[in-house]
């Protein structure tokens, strides 16, 4: 009786070692993929603060309407230029979009807005008389936030594997006939996010 006990106290011995292997294995996963989400506002804040660059030292002020647009669909846009982009980057733009992050840009000339803010602004009766190159809902947009000479909207941005691209959609709108939707590429050139390609989208 005596072996078949030491046996079984061994088999459960090895079975206490396996499993405590598992147990580190997976505390060193949770860990790696947790460091990855508390790092990813602070990547994705600089690569936002580096693609919107030209509105935070412009003169004049536009509204930061959005953090958290979604990509025009692949199948649906086949004229973009999808090829001229990192594939990861992509991608990892389209599922960031999908589970979005808060991602705090500090610009004192971009306006963070609401969307009920926006809607208040186009909803808004002009009481003065407007260009002619505006229709009444911007035109009440501009009487209601007077500062503000247009709107900015922008995607999370999207790495790759090993971080050395992102990719970010913005779309930037001043008038009816006034904008434009553009893909942006940035490369990770010594910790600095340096501009590397423009995909078109659309213009107004």
């Amino acid at each position: 009786m005596a072996r078949p006990v030491l046996v079984a106290i061994d088999i459960l011995f090895n079975i206490e070692k396996f499993m405590h292997k598992i147990y580190l294995k997976a505390i060193f996963f949770i860990s790696f993929i947790c460091t990855s989400c508390a790092s990813y506002p602070v990547m994705a804040a600089d690569v936002l603060r580096t693609s919107l660059d030209n509105y935070c030292n412009s003169k004049e002020q536009n509204a930061l309407q959005s953090t958290n647009i979604f990509l025009p669909e692949r199948e649906k846009n086949p004229e973009i230029k999808w090829d001229d982009l990192d594939a990861e980057a992509l991608a990892d733009a389209y599922i960031k979009s999908k589970t979005p992050t808060k991602v705090i840009v500090e610009c004192s000339q971009l306006v963070s807005l609401s969307k009920e803010d926006i809607q208040l602004g186009f909803h808004n009766k002009p009481k003065h008389p407007f260009d002619f190159y505006l229709d009444e809902e911007w035109a009440g947009f501009f009487e209601r936030y007077p500062g503000v000479k247009g709107l900015v909207k922008v995607s999370q941005p999207g790495f790759s594997k090993n971080q050395n691209y992102a990719v970010v959609y913005i779309v930037s709108q001043c008038a009816p006939l006034c904008g434009y939707a553009n893909i942006f590429q940035y490369k990770n050139v010594d910790g600095k996010w340096i501009w590397d390609k423009t995909v078109f989208v659309s213009k107004s």
